[in-house]
């Protein structure tokens, strides 16, 4: 539609999927495997290589267009000239921004570290296919002897006003810029943070705990008919039932515990609205059954971050009753509380024990007590008989029937709670899940919550909220290190490619005002700040860059044309204009898909595309107005470049 030229418009058509496939071919060869963040990285490495080609092949369609008489060589040999280095610079920049995502470490890193090899795999090759095989394609098809007039944008006259404009009053564009800045600041403050992307699998488990003490009969009677609540759930495919054994099938469990794996139907609803269903069904049956229902790569990642359950509540004490009644408590009260579900008081018993004591008139030791009560009980083993090449124990049972009560004295049963420790002291760790909600929303709720049984603790007690929020301050921490380190690395490629420490931040000073766009995408679309939108921000560095370096090598390219600094900043913006919103427009293009959520397994690369999208428009916004104000600013009193 842009460029009017046929030839020029199967090129780009065939460099994209070629790009593709090579990265794909690149990335196998490089031991990787395709998997859900590699594919992931070439979907959203179709908008980057877009970009390049694009900017090719509308140099090439320019330099026909505005082909004069007596023109020395090919029009598309002048514009690859003309367009090659500010190109390389651009790629160079996006690719040193995936470099610092060596330091992130722990779920992230893993994730996102397979991402960007693929993103920097798919601009190395298609620059190399923008730059010396779609010139070639171009010949081929006979691109340089259509003589067309690329298509004229309305935009075009109203952005030169704009421009104008601007440069009369760079201080109201400045006040603006420091406005949208700080807008930008408390947007992102306001916003809601999550650790990482909620994922529906289609699978799920069901853990369960029956009342303590309850024999492997009986467990498994109610087991049945936990089975049979599940089955009858219309969105249930399949399910199966481990008791006795842990999901590894290597060590047992108690009797009173198990776990059900579930498989949904392929057109179910969500987990979450699935879950809800089964846990109000469940309750029906006992409501004493304590659940704990999960996905199994979530549950799998949360044990690798070191956070098994996304809400962890510490209380830490000397005293194991004390522990135990303010665990109970503080379950009790998040458990109402919307977005957490499965609340676990962390308290662990054990079976009911009866302890017995020797009647004052028994005058027997105390292990002559003990004995005699086992012989009572459960026997005491006299022998053992070997058998094909097993040993049989032989249990000898006191035929004695006099009532245990009469033989020793009997307190009332009581239960007994597991004691665990950590750095020397007595803890109970209370956990919960989170449901249809954001981790710094239920966390805020869950501090306003237990705010009164904080203050009211005793002393030598403690509350410490940890879980999944810890994971998410570790990685939020170190995407603020790689962001920073990667502007680094930027302005390193801009001082080489530009010789000048003005123009590199003059390029940069559009960063600090794209995520108002990010900002607005997230709000909008409900979804939180995460580790994978955060890649988004971490991307955009290379994007906005991109831009400002073709405008600013189009201005000192018309400046050595004897131009002052103004009118080459108008004709170099009016003549990136149109490839600029070409590949702002490829680029949403080619985000659509993963940021509407089409496709298994896109919600974990979704926040991402979001905050792309939202940010590109704004960067673009900002690298067409910003930037050359800025120029015209720093180099009015400047000598032309060299």
């Amino acid at each position: 539609m842009f460029l009017r030229n046929g030839a020029l418009t199967v090129v780009a058509a065939v460099i994209l999927p070629v790009a593709i496939v090579l990265t794909a071919l690149a990335l196998v060869r490089a031991g990787l495997s395709l998997n859900l963040m590699t594919l992931g990285g070439l979907a959203i490495a179709i908008g980057l290589v877009i970009d390049e080609v694009i900017v090719v092949v509308e140099a090439v369609s320019r330099e026909i267009a505005e082909e004069g008489p007596g023109a020395a060589g090919s029009p598309i040999a002048r514009a690859v000239r003309r367009i090659a280095r500010p190109l390389v610079t651009a790629t160079a920049a996006n690719v040193v921004v995936f470099l610092p995502l060596g330091f992130l470490s722990g779920i992230p890193g893993f994730f996102f570290r397979a991402l960007s090899i693929t993103l920097g795999l798919a601009l190395v090759v298609s620059i190399a296919l923008s730059l010396y095989v779609a010139p070639l394609l171009a010949g081929a098809l006979g691109a340089g002897a259509v003589r067309s007039q690329p298509m004229r944008l309305g935009l075009e006259r109203i952005y030169v006003r704009v421009l104008q404009w601007s440069f009369r009053r760079a201080w109201l564009v400045y006040v603006a810029a420091a406005a949208i800045f700080i807008v930008t600041a408390v947007a992102l403050a306001r916003l809601p943070t999550d650790f990482l992307p909620s994922v529906d699998e289609g699978q799920f488990e069901i853990k369960y705990a029956l009342p303590a003490g309850m024999s492997l009969d009986a467990s498994d009677v109610l087991a049945t008919q936990l089975e049979r609540v599940v089955l009858a759930d219309p969105a249930v495919a399949h399910e199966a039932r481990l008791s006795g054994v842990d999901t590894n099938g290597y060590l047992a469990t108690l009797p009173d515990a198990g776990t059900i794996r579930v498989t949904l139907k392929p057109d179910s609803p969500s987990f979450d609205n699935v879950a809800d269903r089964l846990r109000i069904a469940i309750a029906n049956v006992n409501q004493y059954i304590s659940l704990e229902v999960h996905q199994l790569l979530e549950d799998q990642i949360n044990d690798l971050s070191g956070a098994p359950e996304p809400i962890q509540l510490t209380v830490r004490g000397p005293s194991q009753r004390v522990l135990t009644d303010v665990a109970t408590r503080i379950a009790d009260h998040i458990s109402d509380l919307r977005g957490v579900v499965d609340a676990f008081d962390g308290v662990i018993y054990e079976a009911r024990t009866v302890t017995a004591l020797p009647r004052p008139d028994n005058p027997a030791t105390a292990e002559d007590f003990a004995s005699d009560l086992r012989a009572r009980t459960s026997g005491i083993v006299a022998a053992e008989l070997p058998v094909g090449g097993a040993s049989i124990p032989v249990v000898v049972r006191l035929a004695d029937r006099t009532p245990l009560d009469r033989a020793a004295v009997l307190q009332p049963p009581q239960l007994v709670t597991q004691v665990q420790e950590e750095n020397g002291s007595r803890i109970v760790r209370v956990t919960a899940g989170i449901e249809n909600a954001d981790l710094s929303t239920v966390i805020a709720r869950i501090q306003h919550q237990i705010g009164y049984d904080v203050r009211r603790l005793p002393r030598g007690y403690t509350i410490e909220i940890g879980g999944a929020v810890e994971s998410q301050r570790a990685a939020f921490r170190e995407f603020a290190l790689v962001l920073g380190i990667a502007v680094l690395l930027v302005f390193a490629v801009l001082v080489l490619a530009f010789d000048s420490y003005r123009l590199p931040l003059v390029i940069l000073a559009a960063i600090p005002l794209s995520p108002i766009g990010v900002a607005c995408a997230l709000y909008l679309t409900h979804t939180p700040i995460n580790v994978s939108s955060f890649m988004g921000m971490l991307l955009l560095v290379g994007i906005v860059v991109r831009n400002g370096i073709l405008l600013i090598d189009g201005a000192n390219r018309r400046r050595l044309e004897g131009l002052d600094a103004t009118e080459a900043l108008e004709r170099s913006a009016l003549e990136r204009l149109r490839p600029i919103l070409m590949t702002t427009f490829a680029a949403l293009g080619a985000l659509l898909p993963l940021a509407i959520g089409i496709g298994a397994g896109s919600e974990m690369a979704r926040p991402l595309a979001i905050a792309v999208a939202g940010g590109l428009i704004t960067a673009t916004a900002f690298a067409l107005i910003l930037i050359p104000v800025l120029y015209a600013s720093t180099t009015v009193h400047q000598a032309r470049p060299v």
